[in-house]
C-alpha cells in the first residue's frame, strides 16, 4: 500500500459509518467497470507477451527442451530444494 493509499484509508476511517458504506459502494461500482475494461488491457497484454516468447523461440534466443531434458532439469531443481531443506 502506498503513502497516499495509506493517508487515505485513515481519513476514511474517521468518516461517519452511512458515509463509508456510501464510499464503498461508490468504489465497488467503479471497480465492477473498471474490471470490464481490463479485461481487454489484460488480453492484450497476454497477447503481446505470446509474440515476443514465439519471437525468442524462433530467434533462437532461447531452447526449448525436450522433455527428457525438463525431466532432468526439474529432477535435480526438487534434488537441490530438499538438500536446502535438510540445510535449515
Amino acid at each position: 500500500m502506498t503513502a497516499t493509499t495509506e493517508k487515505i484509508r485513515d481519513k476514511v476511517r474517521h468518516l461517519p459509518f452511512v458515509a463509508r458504506v456510501q464510499l464503498v459502494k461508490t468504489l465497488e461500482e467503479d471497480l465492477d467497470r473498471d474490471e470490464k475494461t481490463a479485461g481487454a488491457d489484460i488480453e492484450a497484454a497476454w497477447d503481446a507477451e505470446i509474440k515476443s516468447r514465439v519471437d525468442d523461440i524462433k530467434s533462437d534466443k532461447v531452447k526449448l527442451l525436450s522433455q527428457k531434458e525438463f525431466d532432468s532439469a526439474f529432477t535435480e531443481a526438487r534434488r537441490r530444494m530438499a538438500a536446502r531443506k535438510k540445510q535449515a
